[in-house]
C-alpha cells in the first residue's frame, strides 16, 4: 500500500510542544524528549502504511477517529481522509497524571 501523507493538525503540534516543555520543566533530559519524538514518528510511519492499525476511538461528524499507543504513557489520535493521515492530538498521560 502507498504511504499516506501526514497532516499535523494545530492541536497535535501544540500537544507535542507542551509535552517537550513539560519534560524540560520537570528535569527530564534531552534523551527523554528525543525518545518521545522518535516514538511518535515510528508510530506515524506504521499508521501511514497501515491506517487501520490503531484502535477505533469514536465517530465524530461521520469521521472515524482511531488511537494508537506510541509508548506505554502516550498515544496518537488520528483519522484518515482520502490519502491523508490527519494527526489530531498526542495524548501523554504522564504529564496529566504526574505518574
Amino acid at each position: 500500500m502507498e504511504s499516506l501523507s501526514i497532516i499535523w493538525e494545530p492541536a497535535a503540534i501544540m500537544a507535542v510542544m507542551d509535552t517537550l516543555e513539560w519534560y524540560k520543566n520537570n528535569g527530564y533530559g534531552e534523551q527523554f524528549a528525543r525518545t518521545f519524538i522518535n516514538n511518535i514518528n515510528d508510530a506515524l510511519s506504521s499508521i501511514a502504511t497501515s491506517p487501520g492499525i490503531g484502535k477505533f476511538y469514536k465517530i465524530i461528524n461521520a469521521v472515524e477517529y482511531r488511537i494508537m499507543p506510541t509508548h506505554p504513557k502516550s498515544s496518537v489520535l488520528y483519522y484518515v481522509k482520502g490519502k491523508e493521515l490527519h494527526v489530531v492530538d498526542i495524548i501523554y498521560s504522564k504529564m496529566n497524571n504526574n505518574n
